[in-house]
């Protein structure tokens, strides 16, 4: 069995940045999607709408 130290927690500008991130792979996927004539699925519509509504919140939080 191997010991393995605790990650420390994570900064709200980790969770913002990684949110970002997330945001900018969707958005991406939708070009794509969009590009090749492809129709935007709804479940990713509503994902971005959930990780926008998450990077909100998480603005007010600290102050924004």
């Amino acid at each position: 069995m191997t010991y393995e130290r605790p990650k420390p927690p994570r900064s709200v500008l980790q969770w913002l940045d990684d949110g970002q991130k997330a945001l900018a792979r969707l958005r991406e996927d939708a070009a794509l999607k969009v590009g090749a004539g492809a129709p935007l699925d709804s479940p990713d519509v509503a994902e971005g709408v959930r990780l926008c509504k998450q990077l909100v919140a998480l603005d007010e939080q600290r102050g924004g």
